[in-house]
This record gives structure tokens, sequence and C-alpha cells, in this order.
């Protein structure tokens, strides 16, 4: 097994051959698609060597379901999501590839703090849906 660098060159990990290796999994948005992913995630992948992270925009969970009107009831389907999902309050306001590593860079935006950090993953779920 063996990594390319940040540098461009290429070293050995002195790792038995096929070891897990560690996995980062985002998901943009805490509504039903990232708190599904999430239970998802939580039942099938525990000792998987997996870390995952959702991140939502608004100042507080259901994603798009927070800011459109359905026919149930805002309220209603407000009181699931809070029940269901941790964490809340971010925004991802850029989302690059880098080649070089193979992971994707975010931007993200604690919403409650005003702070700006970089996160990294090797695989991003843009949960968002089309009603932005």
């Amino acid at each position: 097994m063996g990594s390319i660098t940040p540098s461009g060159g290429y070293k050995i990990q002195e790792v038995p051959l096929g070891s897990p290796r560690p996995f980062r999994l985002v998901c943009i948005d805490a509504g039903y698609s990232g708190l599904l992913l999430s239970i998802i995630v939580g039942q099938k992948m525990q000792g998987e060597n997996l870390d995952y992270q959702v991140y939502e925009m608004n100042g507080d969970l259901g994603g798009k379901w927070l800011v459109n009107s359905y026919y149930a009831t805002a309220s209603s389907i407000h009181h699931y999501l809070k029940d269901t999902a941790v964490k809340y309050g971010h925004k991802v306001t850029s989302a690059v590839w880098d080649e070089e590593v193979g992971e994707w860079c975010l931007t993200v935006i604690d919403m409650a703090k005003g702070t700006e950090f970089e996160d990294r993953c090797n695989a991003l779920v843009n949960a968002t849906g089309f009603l932005q």
C-alpha cells in the first residue's frame, strides 16, 4: 500500500496488505437524506474505520424541510428532525477535489461561532436536494 504525499511524492505505508485504511465521509445538509445516511452509517458501519460528519447550513436542523412549506406541518417535521439529529449549524461554502491527495477539501463556517475552518474527506455526499 502507498499514498501520494502533499508534495507529490509517493510514500510506502508499512501495513499488511489488505489492511483497511481510515476513511472520512462528509454529508452536506441535515434534512431527511442526511439524517437517513447518518442512521445507516451508524447502524451498518460500526467498527469499519469510518469517520462521518454531517454539516447543516441553517441555524437549525432540517435542510430544505426547515425553510420550505409542505403538506405536513413544519412544526411536526421540525420536531422529528430535532429528535433524530445531533449536530447542526454549519455551512459548507466550498468543496474542491484535491487531485494530488485524492480528497475533498471543504471550507466550512460554524454559524454559531462565526468561525471558518477547513475539513477534508475521502467521499462527499451532497444531500441538499433540488429545492435550493
